[in-house]
């Protein structure tokens, strides 16, 4: 499956050791990001050290071996689809656009997310945790 990641899944799957890293190291779906997310990212570097119990050079550590199997959405991939994106989550949550155009663009199956708004809207498939084991 091909699926657009949120960036609360990429930093869950940092803070803890549990499914959502797995399902994130693992070969058998194509994950990708849109390349912003990355300073949203750093935006919490210092919070997810902390609630990940590890240490800084840790945290930078596995963020890059996650990175390693992801594929990035580039900025202006995603400018092809934003307005577009941008008529389905301005209602609903205008951050989420980046991730809504970037499915658009990419012709991912959807997006795995764990932000409800996202279900708010009927037209790019938000894929749970549970789908993705199966």
């Amino acid at each position: 499956m091909k699926v657009v990641i949120d960036t609360n899944v990429l930093m869950a799957g940092i803070i803890a050791d549990h499914t959502v890293r797995e399902i994130l190291l693992s070969k058998v779906h194509a994950f990708l990001l849109p390349e912003h997310a990355f300073s949203e990212l750093r935006k919490h570097f210092l919070s997810i050290v902390k609630k990940s119990g590890l240490n800084i050079e840790e945290v930078e550590q596995l963020i890059s071996t996650i990175a390693n199997g992801l594929t990035i959405v580039a900025e202006h991939e995603i400018k092809a689809k934003w307005e577009e994106a941008t008529a389905i989550m301005k209602e609903i949550d205008p951050l989420d656009i980046p991730f809504v155009a970037a499915a658009l663009a990419s012709n991912a199956d959807g997006i795995w997310s764990f932000d409800k708004g996202f279900q708010k809207q009927k037209v790019v498939r938000i894929i749970t945790t549970n789908e993705l084991l199966g």
